[in-house]
């Protein structure tokens, strides 16, 4: 199965976010060629099950840049926000939010 490399997702992320967000992917792992010098051949292409978390990992880091609002949709931000781990602050927050996008 053939998957984007790190320059790929760098640029695929780059261009989705309208150039806000310019250093996506940069944990993943480097490519190692496949013997004909490119880095992206399907058929030489693995994935461990470190290199997928690595992959979750940055996707992760994507949409921390993702704003969504009723009013403008989805937007970017050049500012991430900072993850929530405990649920009962992560629906305060959701909670506070949309208090805001009413009021504000």
């Amino acid at each position: 199965m053939a998957r984007l490399t790190p320059h790929e997702y760098r640029n695929v992320i780059r261009d989705l976010s309208g150039g806000i967000v310019t250093d996506a992917g940069r944990y993943l792992p480097n490519e190692g060629g496949a013997g004909e010098g490119f880095s992206n051949v399907g058929e030489a292409q693995s994935m461990t099950p470190i290199q997928l978390e690595k992959y979750l990992d940055a996707a992760k880091d994507v949409l921390a840049h993702v704003r969504v609002s009723p009013v403008a949709g989805m937007t970017w931000s050049r500012y991430p926000k900072n993850p929530i781990d405990e649920p009962r602050l992560a629906r305060q927050e959701a909670v506070n939010e949309i208090i805001e996008w009413y009021v504000g």
